[in-house]
Formats: C-alpha cells, sequence, structure tokens
C-alpha cells in the first residue's frame, strides 16, 4: 500500500513540475531532414570534410542516423531550445566525402519559437595538408519537411 501511495506522489509532483515548465502544453514540433546539397560545388578538387557543427535555435536533435566510423561525435540539446551537433574526424582514413551530408540529420522544429540553422564544415586536402573553414547559413540548406508531432 505505501508503494502505490509513493506512486501516486510522485506522479502528482511530476503533473505539478511539468504544468510549470510546460505552461502551454508540449510544444507541437514539426521533423525536418538536414541535407547540404551544394556542398560539394563549395569544396576543391581533392577537399574532403574533417568536421563539422550544426547549431539550431528553436528546435532539437531528433536523430543522427549514421554516425561515422573514425569520428567523435557530441550531440547537445538543451532545455531553452538550442542544440548543437558537432564531429571531427580521429583518423584521416575517416575523412569524408560532401555526399555524406544528404539527410544526415533528423531534428525537430519547435512550433512557436524562432528558428534557425546553421553549419560549419572544416575541410582538409590530405596532398597539401590545407584547412578551410566553410560556415552556412539556412540559404545553404535543403531542409525536407516530414511530419508533425
Amino acid at each position: 500500500m505505501n508503494m502505490i501511495k509513493h506512486c501516486i506522489q510522485k506522479s502528482v509532483v511530476m503533473a505539478i513540475l511539468f504544468s510549470v515548465l510546460f505552461p502551454n502544453g508540449v510544444m507541437s514540433a514539426e521533423q525536418l531532414s538536414i541535407s547540404i546539397p551544394e556542398l560539394d560545388k563549395l569544396m576543391e578538387e581533392q577537399e574532403k570534410v574533417a568536421s563539422f557543427e550544426v547549431n539550431i535555435v528553436g528546435g532539437r536533435i531528433v536523430s543522427f542516423p549514421r554516425a561515422p566510423n573514425g569520428w567523435g561525435i557530441c550531440i547537445n540539446n538543451e532545455l531553452s531550445g538550442m542544440a548543437r551537433i558537432g564531429g571531427n574526424i580521429i583518423l584521416t582514413v575517416a575523412l569524408l566525402d560532401p555526399n555524406y551530408f544528404t539527410d544526415f540529420l533528423l531534428i525537430e522544429k519547435a512550433a512557436e519559437e524562432s528558428f534557425d540553422v546553421s553549419v560549419k564544415i572544416g575541410t582538409y586536402k590530405l596532398v597539401s595538408h590545407k584547412q578551410r573553414l566553410l560556415t552556412l547559413s539556412m540559404k545553404d540548406l535543403s531542409i525536407k519537411h516530414l511530419r508533425k508531432e
């Protein structure tokens, strides 16, 4: 009997906490798939991707379905509606071709938030050891609407 009473008390506390944190209910979210369709045109010949960072305002990361081998990846979904995913190579044999960034990230856009996605791509040329940083905005991305939750 004490266990049932304890569970009911926890449920009431959680309900109160939820109503304080989310006074308008659970945010309605739209799922989006992110691609960088013209990345190959922005890169030089023999250049590969050595790092990337995606910053999201007004959303969260739902899935990163194809995490590459030989990469360190860090995902951070903040309660504030900001999210970040970043990664870089551990070994040079793990450099990525630009076509990897087709439907590479699934995010949720919060319904009542301002929304922005920005991307930084670090490139590397094995022959010359030349490195570059490409900064991309939403206009450089393909954002495919999948469904609304």
